[in-house]
């Protein structure tokens, strides 16, 4: 007799490090990715932490978004296995 067991895909949240002044294209690159590519419904979030400041610029109070953590994402994806081959 065989039995299957269904199991929920335990996900974790991995940093990637990337080139600075890319953070929100590699982003986007990886969320694509998770939709039709290598890495479809393994990522499950993408996340560039950003803030709002505001600064006057010509006397106009003008809005800016700025990363947190340049050069690194958070990704939230399934466990990923690491290999020793020998």
């Amino acid at each position: 007799m065989i039995t299957l067991e269904k199991t929920k895909a335990k996900t974790n949240w991995y940093v990637v490090r990337t080139a600075i002044n890319k953070e929100k294209s590699v982003a986007e690159r990886i969320q694509k990715q998770s939709e039709v590519g290598d890495l479809m419904g393994k990522v499950s979030q993408v996340i560039v932490p950003t803030e709002v400041s505001f600064y006057l610029k010509n006397g106009k109070k003008v809005k800016r978004e700025k990363v947190k953590f340049p050069s690194y994402i958070f990704t939230k994806q399934m466990q990923l296995v690491k290999l020793n081959i020998s």
